[in-house]
């Protein structure tokens, strides 16, 4: 599941896929409708990707918990986020059992069962285990490929023969002339 292209926007019910850049904001598409508007770059857009939950331990991204409830829930539909506060606790205690009682609201509950039931009906739930592990193996391995080139990068100045007083000298003149330059006009 990739939820980076999904967008909640605040003062907007439901989610969004992302579409384009525009010159004046970002256009989207409900995933309730598939309607598509332009969101102004002053509304607060938050990717669904980078959105977690506070528990007692650490916080829980979002996409596991939506995972974990597609497992529990074994692909069914959740209670709807218009139930009474009391069932959306319950039921949000029995998916998230250590969620973090004091900072976790009722409204935050409302928001993810809603949000999860708008995944569901659009098959965007899957039991996929997210990249990042697979992107940061991949930005490892950019990392040694780069270290690997660059002391090759290095040596090759250091294999060819060159006279080194010459080229030290010239330099340190170069570097020394505008330095006194600097100093009279100033």
């Amino acid at each position: 599941m990739d939820l980076k292209d999904i967008l909640a926007i605040s003062g907007q019910p439901g989610l969004y896929k992302f579409i384009a850049q525009s010159s004046r904001g970002v256009i989207v598409e409900s995933l309730t409708d598939g309607k598509r508007q332009n969101i102004s770059p002053t509304a607060r857009v938050s990717s669904m990707a980078e959105i977690a939950i506070y528990t007692d331990t650490e916080d829980k991204p979002l996409e596991k918990i939506l995972q974990d409830m597609f497992r529990a829930l074994d692909g069914k539909e959740a209670i709807s986020h218009k139930a009474s506060a009391a069932e959306i606790t319950e039921f949000f205690g029995r998916m998230v059992s250590d969620y973090d009682q004091e900072r976790v609201h009722n409204s935050d509950m409302k928001k993810v069962v809603s949000w999860y039931n708008i995944l569901l009906a659009k098959g965007l739930i899957d039991l996929e285990e997210p990249k990042e592990e697979e992107e940061e193996a991949s930005e490892d391995t950019l990392a040694e490929k780069k270290a690997e080139k660059k002391p090759t990068a290095e040596k090759k100045p250091v294999a060819k023969p060159v006279t080194t007083a010459a080229p030290k000298a010239a330099t340190a003149s170069k570097a020394a002339a505008p330095k006194m330059t600097r100093g009279k006009k100033g």
